[in-house]
């Protein structure tokens, strides 16, 4: 029921207000980045030409919603997690070019 609803609610993924809702919301964080750059400082170190939205993919934020609900309820809100992010297509990582 609750795939469905969720499916209903942000119109099969494709409402991504909705989806980001969701995760403020329900998981503390959202599906955006204001500053790419700072958000990588410590990691990649990119910017926001390696990144794109998820409205391209409206499946991946359904199945990430579905995989944190079913995380224990302690694990809904992780501390440090505040944002998801996707990597666009056809970048490799720059420390992983092999990653999938």
């Amino acid at each position: 029921l609750h795939h469905a609803l969720v499916r209903f609610v942000t119109r099969e993924g494709y409402d991504t207000a909705a989806v980001d809702h969701i995760f403020e919301t329900r998981f503390g964080c959202a599906f955006d980045a204001s500053d790419y750059t700072a958000l990588t400082a410590y990691t990649t170190g990119e910017d926001g030409a390696k990144f794109q939205e998820f409205a391209t993919h409206p499946e991946e934020p359904l199945l990430v919603l579905s995989m944190f609900e079913e995380l224990p309820s302690g694990f809904h809100v992780i501390s440090g997690l505040d944002n998801i992010v996707r990597r666009a297509d056809g970048y490799d990582h720059p420390t992983h070019p092999t990653a999938p």
